[in-house]
């Protein structure tokens, strides 16, 4: 229950999101009542062969249709700007707590995780502030609608219609936790997919140089015949619940068009209001009718959201830490876990500032781990890295920097005005 929780927490900022959808939804079953209602009259007046009659109730049936789109285009076009809203923000804050993670944490993350959680997973979650949610106040709306005309019209289909409704209001729940693990499982497997063409690209160098492209093009078959399978597994459970839903809908059909004939045949309806109670019953079964895609909607959502609030969830590193020029590293060691041997063991080692010092080693022997250490990046797991000196931030410049897409020159400054300053004076020498 907290999950879900978390989940609306972004509703409680966009009040006029939840305002509008409530109203839209309204708005849409009220107009849709009335499009059947008057679908009944008209074919009541094309019987009686009054034209005018049928004429005007055609022209009400247009104006009804016009009113729906108009309300559709409003409330996707506020819907549209609260949910890129809420994804920006989702973005940033998951890019913020990315940058606040201890290193050593951060290097855990596998490659395309991270890539996955922005472009798949967010957006994913976000439907449910757009479409999901119009959806499903419009389903609830027009079946709370359809139920009070059904009143009017003849409370003897509501009888015959309820254990229709009941059986199909049962099934999705029963099969809510099923529906609900097998989407979780196809979105990890769509995301492996993801993470998986994010390492190729950046491992592009070494495959071709190792020549090593059939060894990728296996190991990527692999990946998607996983997701291959649950999604169609996926699909298959989505198609099974509409059918039953179908099924269910159309006994209720053949119950009613039964009970009708015999009311028509004796003298107690109408065609036009047996149309009407149709038509009624179809807004009844609207939610049964799509509720096998809205629950795999939900499910993916979220099952998306759980991601990105297990990522959400890693613990942050305090960031208010000065640096200084100086450093004197004291009887260091480290290891990641208990399980690990050390990496580096007891190392003593002092840095005046302004000294050159280099640091020599066979590979595997520690010394990108010691210089991470020394940078802040890793914390020691004995001993001490203390700074002395002036109190300034350490830059560190590694081997193989990183370009960002933006320009060579906000590259080299990153929109610190006195680095330009500096930059446009060498420039000019």
């Amino acid at each position: 229950m907290k999950e879900y929780k978390r989940i609306l927490l972004p509703l409680r900022k966009e009040k006029i999101l939840v305002l509008a959808a409530v109203c839209s939804g309204i708005i849409a079953a009220i107009l849709n009542l009335s499009r059947l209602i008057f679908m009944g009259l008209i074919v009541d007046n094309l019987i009686q062969r009054e034209l005018k009659g049928a004429y005007l109730y055609i022209a009400l049936f247009a104006g009804i249709r016009f009113l729906m789109w108009t309300n559709n285009l409003l409330f996707d076009y506020i819907s549209s700007k609260a949910s890129q809203r809420i994804l920006q923000t989702k973005r940033i804050e998951l890019l913020r707590h990315y940058f606040s993670l201890p290193f050593e944490e951060s290097e855990k993350i596998k490659q395309g995780e991270l890539e996955t959680l922005v472009v798949s997973d967010i957006p994913n979650w976000v439907r449910l502030y757009g479409s999901i949610l119009i959806e499903y106040i419009h389903a609830i709306a027009q079946f709370i609608g359809a139920f009070i005309a059904l009143q009017h019209i003849d409370i003897q289909f509501i009888l015959w219609v309820t254990p229709f409704l009941f059986l199909s209001a049962i099934v999705p729940i029963l099969m809510g936790e099923k529906v609900r693990d097998i989407a979780s499982i196809a979105q990890k497997n769509q995301s492996s997919v993801v993470e998986m063409v994010s390492q190729f690209v950046k491992a592009i160098q070494d495959l071709r140089s190792l020549q090593k492209e059939k060894w990728a093009i296996r190991l990527f078959k692999g990946v998607t015949a996983q997701s291959y399978k649950s999604e169609v597994k996926k699909t298959m459970m989505q198609h099974c619940i509409g059918v039953v839903g179908t099924v269910i809908e159309t006994g209720a059909y053949i119950v009613v068009l039964i009970v009708g004939a015999q009311k028509i045949m004796k003298g107690e309806m109408e065609v036009g209001s047996l149309v009407a109670v149709l038509a009624t019953i179809e807004m009844l079964f609207f939610p049964v009718r799509y509720v096998g895609d809205l629950l795999m909607m939900t499910q993916v959502a979220v099952a998306s959201a759980n991601r990105v609030f297990s990522f959400l969830d890693k613990r942050m590193v305090d960031s208010n830490v000065e640096r200084a020029m100086g450093m004197r590293i004291t009887n260091v060691s480290f290891q990641e876990n208990d399980k690990e041997k050390c990496r580096i063991h007891n190392i003593d080692l002092q840095i005046r500032p302004g000294e050159l010092v280099i640091i020599v080693g066979e590979s595997g022997a520690g010394k990108t781990t010691l210089l991470k250490l020394m940078t802040g990046l890793y914390k020691p797991s004995n001993g001490s890295v203390v700074y002395y000196g002036q109190k300034a931030r350490m830059t560190t410049v590694w081997q193989e920097p990183r370009f960002f897409r933006t320009t060579v020159k906000e590259n080299m400054y990153f929109r610190e005005e006195y680095l330009e300053n500096e930059l446009e004076k060498i420039l000019t020498l």
